[in-house]
């Protein structure tokens, strides 16, 4: 039923048997439909499912018109057809849910690497501070120990050869005093 103005339309259901006329007039339909609402040729399409499924309904009438029995088993076949196709969308969704999911996590993990990666650059950063702080004042103290060391040795060369000087003049006070005059 539909309201055109002032006018009430009531379609009703022919109950005429179908012929190879009337199934080529759906198929021509059934492609103009197609078209008109560019429906996608493969793939995932609402719109081409839902004229399929128009079409399988026809089918399913003018089978009736024929054999209640065969337009029965058609109609269970499009039952279990429709419920198959829910199982899977279902599982589609649930995998869609898994993969976002898991993609999520990657990107968290990602993230936390990434974090970890530039703590650790840090510590990098600060030890090799420390050890070129380190370095340096190891080499202080080198130099230090070294210019110690230099000056203590310049003492003791000066401290024995002031002791070879005392030495020399005991040894020649020692001498003059052995020597008969």
């Amino acid at each position: 039923k539909w309201d055109n103005g002032n006018q009430l339309w009531v379609q009703q259901v022919s109950r005429a048997p179908s012929g190879r006329a009337d199934v080529q007039q759906l198929v021509k339909l059934l492609d103009t439909k197609l078209q008109q609402r560019q429906a996608k040729p493969t793939g995932i399409c609402p719109l081409r499912r839902e004229l399929y499924s128009q079409c399988f309904d026809e089918v399913i009438r003018q089978v009736d018109n024929n054999c209640a029995a065969r337009a029965l088993l058609l109609a269970e076949v499009r039952y279990e057809m429709n419920r198959i196709i829910a199982i899977y969308k279902v599982q589609y969704e649930d995998g869609l849910a898994f993969g976002i999911r898991k993609a999520l996590q990657a990107e968290d993990e990602e993230n936390d690497m990434e974090q970890r990666i530039s703590e650790l650059e840090e510590e990098i950063e600060t030890r090799r501070k420390l050890l070129n702080k380190e370095k340096a004042h190891n080499d202080e103290n080198k130099q230090r120990q070294a210019d110690e060391t230099r000056v203590e040795q310049q003492n003791l060369s000066e401290e024995i050869q002031c002791l070879k000087e005392i030495h020399q003049q005991y040894q020649a006070l020692l001498e003059s005093l052995l020597t008969p005059k």
